[in-house]
């Protein structure tokens, strides 16, 4: 019996050491592939570098575009023929930053949409970069055997593109010859990550009405923006809406940058204007009322990021309840018998808001990877005091 405990001992070592000599091999043969350096001939070294270069060029080119614009190098028609669909940013420009959600109306490009646009941009691009090889004309004679193809992957840690493209090289001496084809170049971008961000902002703000219940409590606190309340007087009070929109713009000028995302990197002690109290952000109303947790690992995922919402005075529409021809006006309540000379005020008034907000995603820089900032826009919208993010639908996005 004993024997018998012991071969079978014996063969499950054996077994252990077998699958463990096995997992060792493939993981060694793995690293050796991804660390493998493709050889080439001394002569080719230059055109392989100038073709590089314009990968490195064009695609960082594009990740730039992308960051600006929301997720586009291209705009679609359906969004370019709505000024309903996209925020004007630089009226003189004429910049375009679609939004992510309006009207009801979710439109966040997907990541294979974007990758996409990255590679036709890289497609469409790269020729001119290349210029004919006309640096090399005076020694090379340079073929395309083929169109390019490329390849983008998002990947964690960077933004990787691969491209074939076979090309014959002839010395003008005739004393060379050779083929050329495989290029790839990776950039140090964490677009998956800010990427990932953007979009868990925005997916958490149709869920939360985070900057709905701002802009509430916004105007809600302010004494120049009538919502409810009473006054012993005689005098009527008379609002202009007019007034009311200028100041509900400054309102979220000046308040909607101190908003944050818990666990993404912020300067707690950075100065906060506050003439009737302490002037660092952590000793504020800001920091118990303005701080967003969107995500219980945020800390873990987000910690080198920062975002930023800004409004800068875009068109902002607003309309109030009771109101005629863009006038509030209270209601007079007079007092009876012995109370007749008391005169009282009394006002209610409901608002339907829509603005654009801009959200800014920054990646700050390390020794592995670049900084790249991302934008995003979307519009806030209330209806009688109350969010109203309503889903009307997805907009589809063809890749």
């Amino acid at each position: 019996m004993n024997n018998q405990k012991s071969q079978a001992a014996i063969f499950l070592v054996i077994t252990a050491i077998v699958i463990l000599s096995g997992v060792l091999y493939f993981f060694y043969q793995r690293q050796a592939v991804e660390q493998e350096v493709e050889i080439i001939q001394p002569e080719l070294a230059p055109i392989k570098l100038y073709v590089d270069n314009c990968i490195k060029s064009v695609a960082e080119d594009g990740l730039e575009t992308i960051g600006l614009s929301g997720g586009y190098i291209d705009i679609p028609q359906n969004i370019e023929n709505n000024p309903q669909a996209y925020l004007t940013t630089f009226p003189g420009a004429g910049f375009k930053l679609a939004y992510w959600w309006h009207d009801g109306l979710e439109a966040v490009p997907s990541e294979a949409f974007i990758n996409q646009q990255l590679t036709n941009h890289i497609q469409a691009e790269l020729s001119s970069c290349i210029n004919n090889f006309e640096p090399f004309s005076g020694k090379f004679e340079v073929n395309e055997l083929k169109q390019p193809i490329v390849d983008v992957q998002f990947n964690e840690n960077d933004v990787s593109v691969a491209l074939k493209y076979p090309l014959e090289i002839i010395s003008k001496q005739g004393d060379f010859r050779a083929v050329l084809e495989n290029f790839k170049y990776t950039i140090p971008i964490r677009f998956k990550k800010v990427y990932e961000l953007a979009k868990l902002i925005m997916e958490r703000e149709n869920k939360d009405y985070f900057l709905e219940k701002k802009t509430i409590d916004l105007y809600s606190m302010d004494t120049e923006i009538p919502t409810t309340d009473v006054e012993a007087t005689c005098n009527a009070k008379v609002w202009q809406l007019s007034s009311i929109r200028d100041k509900l713009k400054t309102l979220l000028r000046v308040n909607l940058p101190y908003i944050r995302v818990k666990g993404a990197s912020y300067n707690p002690n950075s100065y906060v204007p506050n003439p009737k109290g302490r002037s660092i952000y952590s000793q504020t109303y800001f920091q118990q009322h303005y701080i967003w947790d969107i995500d219980k690992d945020a800390d873990k995922k987000y910690s080198n990021m920062k975002v930023a919402f800004a409004y800068d005075s875009w068109p902002l529409n607003i309309y109030a309840r009771p109101s005629q021809n863009g006038i509030l006006r209270s209601n007079s309540q007079k007092g009876t018998d012995m109370l007749s000379f008391f005169c009282m005020h009394i006002w209610h008034f409901t608002y339907d808001i829509n603005y654009p907000v801009q959200v800014s995603v920054f990646d700050q820089e390390t020794d592995k990877s670049k900084a790249y900032r991302f934008n995003f826009a979307f519009e806030v919208a209330i209806d009688h005091n109350q969010p109203s993010r309503v889903n009307k639908g997805t907009a589809l996005f063809e890749t």
